[in-house]
């Protein structure tokens, strides 16, 4: 589903909630297609939808975007499965957790290019302090990069934010300044090293 396909409608719904089953509910967005308008809870672990004449669907729960039995062998692969309502704004219209959390919290769609990270590095929390705004194209360096630390068994969500980020640009620069060969020859200590060390130089592993 395109970002052109959603809309903030101003009025009645924007800014808008509602209490369904003790639950608060809070407006996302609606689609042009069907007018059909889409609500989560703060976490964005319960959806909603609401149709043009007011009624109110079911409780939805976000599912795992990709399986570990997936046919497709990269999304069966894939450590980290982002959540997704498969219907928010009706059959065949799908809608990110993340995406929907953010929207909710912020009245304001996500603009193009851009994309949800999630700052503690697990995807399955979508709670809106867990949520910044990224390229599409720094999230996807950025993702690669966190790979290399879970291929030598690192856990990147084990770190706080700021630290996984300098990584991140440390890795950038040894990428630029040094071959393949010497990239596959740093050792899980080394990931470690240029992870957690304050004063760590590039340089020094040339």
């Amino acid at each position: 589903m395109a970002k052109t396909d959603l809309f903030i409608d101003p009025n009645p719904r924007a800014g808008h909630s509602f209490t369904h089953r003790d639950i608060l509910f809070r407006y996302v967005a609606t689609h042009r297609a069907n007018d059909v308008a889409f609500y989560c809870d703060i976490a964005a672990t319960k959806g909603i939808a609401v149709f043009p004449s007011g009624r109110v669907g079911n409780i939805q729960r976000p599912l795992p975007s990709t399986y570990p039995n997936s046919k497709d062998k990269y999304d069966a692969r894939r450590k980290q499965r982002y959540l997704h309502f498969r219907s928010a704004f009706g059959s065949h219209k799908p809608m990110l957790a993340a995406h929907a959390s953010y929207i909710a919290e912020h009245g304001e769609l996500i603009p193009e290019g851009m994309t949800t990270d999630h700052k503690d590095g697990i995807t399955t929390n979508n709670h809106p302090t867990n949520l910044r705004l990224l390229s599409r194209s720094e999230n996807s360096r950025q993702g690669r990069i966190l790979v290399g630390l879970r291929d030598k068994g690192i856990i990147p969500s084990y770190f706080p934010l700021w630290m996984r980020d300098r990584y991140c640009e440390r890795m950038s620069v040894f990428r630029a300044t040094h071959t393949q060969y010497q990239r596959d020859k740093l050792t899980r200590e080394d990931l470690l090293q240029m992870l957690v060390e304050e004063n760590y130089e590039i340089s020094k592993q040339s």
